[in-house]
């Protein structure tokens, strides 16, 4: 078999899995319109899916439920069976349709679409902030709340051995999961660099905290001021680097005025 054979096969062998565990999920649900389960054997679904399918409780219950709302979403299913739509992208869309089945109508060709490109993760979010417009109220008062839950402990253990623990809300884990990972990358990373990537991430952490105490007063400045960007992060460009435990990252200082960005 040829590589271009091989990735081709692979690609369609995807979509085929995809596509049957689609049809799977409809079986369930049109054995359940039946009512077979019950009349035949005197179970639920989830428990015929137990007993028959050797699913465990909560696999069970997820199909169960899954099944019955796509039995309102004839557009997914169209989509689903042919195999375009990761079987993780019909849960989140049959959750979503189970928690605002009035405005999930209206927009279910949209979702229908967009989960045979977006990957679950993205269809995640997406799905996340059109609920946020749904109920934007609710979801006003629930940003606030994940908001009050952010928090970091410090604690040193034995022999000067820290530990870090903390929550973050969804933007303060983003902001330094990005910083990290871009100070992480292999790609400008010493190939013969040993450590494994929690180790790195470490030294990422440290790495960031100490640039921050050499460089507090720009830093300060660009975090606080109100002043022209280029004020706040011009620099020499012959010091253009920042030091790492990895060794001297190249950077490119990029100067834009403030009333560009605003």
């Amino acid at each position: 078999m040829s590589d271009d054979v091989l990735e081709k096969a692979t690609v369609e062998l995807r979509a085929t899995i995809n596509a049957a565990h689609a049809r799977f999920v409809v079986q369930v649900a049109e054995l359940e319109r039946r009512d077979i389960p019950a009349l035949v054997h005197g179970l639920t679904m989830a428990a015929w899916l137990r007993h028959h399918c050797r699913m465990d409780t909560s696999e069970a219950s997820g199909t169960a439920k899954t099944g019955r709302a796509l039995v309102h979403m004839p557009t997914v299913i169209a989509e689903a069976v042919e195999g375009k739509v990761p079987y993780r992208s019909i849960q989140l869309l049959a959750q979503a349709r189970d928690r605002n089945p009035q405005a999930f109508v209206h927009h279910e060709p949209v979702f229908a679409d967009v989960a045979t490109y977006l990957t679950p993760g993205d269809l995640c979010k997406g799905v996340s902030h059109w609920e946020q417009q749904v109920h934007y109220q609710q979801a006003l008062k629930d940003v606030h709340h994940v908001d009050r839950l952010r928090s970091l402990h410090l604690a040193q253990t034995y022999q000067g051995i820290g530990e870090i623990r903390g929550t973050l809300n969804p933007e303060l884990f983003h902001t330094i999961t990005t910083a990290i990972n871009a100070h992480t990358d292999p790609t400008f990373l010493d190939p013969s660099d040993r450590r494994t990537p929690t180790q790195r991430r470490a030294d990422a952490l440290g790495d960031i905290c100490q640039f921050f105490l050499e460089n507090g007063n720009r830093a300060s400045s660009v975090a606080y001021e109100n002043r022209d960007v280029a004020d706040s992060v011009s620099c020499d460009s012959r010091h253009d680097t920042i030091k790492t435990s990895g060794g001297e990252k190249p950077h490119i200082t990029v100067t834009i005025a403030h009333d560009l960005l605003t």
